[in-house]
């Protein structure tokens, strides 16, 4: 039995560490052809050298997949619109606006022709589609605060899309994600916590893709093929890397859809008694939760049972 045990588990760790390996394998394999190295020479060395090759192979391959993973984050704070000159960001903070606010007008002007009395059945339900790509297109970018806080809009696609699903559990139930969400993923259950992580892993891979990809710059004296690296990795930002941040921010929605009521109960917090309470309950949990409180009220609630 444990000879089984150990055995699946070598067999999950041999799984994981490959396909953690794979990008950087791959690249390296692809720097090992173009350059003309003659691999099969090895076999021709005393084992000593072979296994002070392999060794130093499988050293490169590690060190250099963790670097890229290293550089996952970052590059993403990067391409949300973070760190970015003023100029720059300036620029972009414009033609984002006006991508939005072409959206809202063509949403505007569907809807005020569906509204008319004269469409025909064909019509109207072309119409209907057209509505709900606009939708979706739309929730792709931050609502804007009613209040005098700063612009939610960000410079990219990417920082729209997560920062749409950033602040929407605030818009909806007052609480903020920045200051909510590491409590709340303490009380989500396991599953939930495994699509999460999946998801997120999703797009960490993707921006990683985008590294491997603008990499292979690093082949170019070799083969002129090498200069397709940039491309490849703007495609994979624009079909791979959005859509899979688009995943994850509904994932990220979701969870404090279903289960805020779960950090409300931890935190012993009154649960809201109607929707028009939600909001200033939980803007006020937000605020319990990232400066602390000296107030009577709210009452905690009893311990659960």
């Amino acid at each position: 039995m444990l000879t089984s045990f150990w055995q699946g588990v070598g067999t999950k760790l041999a799984e994981r560490w490959v396909a953690a390996l794979a990008p950087s394998m791959v690249f390296w394999g692809i720097g090992l052809a173009v350059t003309g190295l003659d691999a099969g020479s090895l076999a021709a060395r005393p084992p000593a050298v072979q296994v002070l090759v392999l060794a130093g192979a499988l050293l490169l391959v590690s060190a250099s997949a963790l670097l890229v993973r290293r550089l996952v984050f970052p590059l993403t704070r990067l391409l949300e619109g973070y760190g970015w000159p003023v100029s720059a960001r300036g620029r972009l903070l414009v033609r984002a606006g006006k991508r939005h606010d072409a959206l809202e007008k063509d949403y505007q002007r569907v809807n005020t022709r569906l509204e008319s009395r004269e469409l025909k059945p064909f019509d109207r339900l072309e119409l209907l589609e057209a509505r709900s790509r606009l939708e979706l297109h739309l929730r792709r970018f931050p609502d804007e605060p009613d209040t005098e806080a700063p612009q939610r809009l960000m410079p990219t696609r990417l920082g729209n899309i997560l920062r749409a699903a950033e602040s929407r559990p605030a818009d909806k139930y007052g609480l903020d994600a920045v200051v909510c969400w590491p409590r709340l993923w303490l009380v989500l259950p396991e599953e939930s916590r495994k699509e999460l992580g999946a998801a997120r892993t999703a797009m960490d891979n993707a921006v990683a893709a985008m590294i491997w990809s603008a990499l292979l710059l690093a082949w170019t004296p070799w083969t002129w093929w090498a200069l397709v690296g940039p491309g490849a990795a703007f495609l994979t930002y624009r079909l791979w890397l959005l859509d899979r941040a688009a995943d994850y921010g509904e994932l990220v929605e979701s969870a404090f859809d279903v289960h805020r009521g779960a950090l409300y109960a931890a935190l012993r917090w009154p649960l809201p008694a109607a929707p028009d309470q939600e909001r200033a309950l939980g803007e006020s949990l937000t605020s319990y939760l990232w400066r602390g409180s000296d107030a009577a009220e709210p009452r905690f609630a009893d311990e659960p049972e």
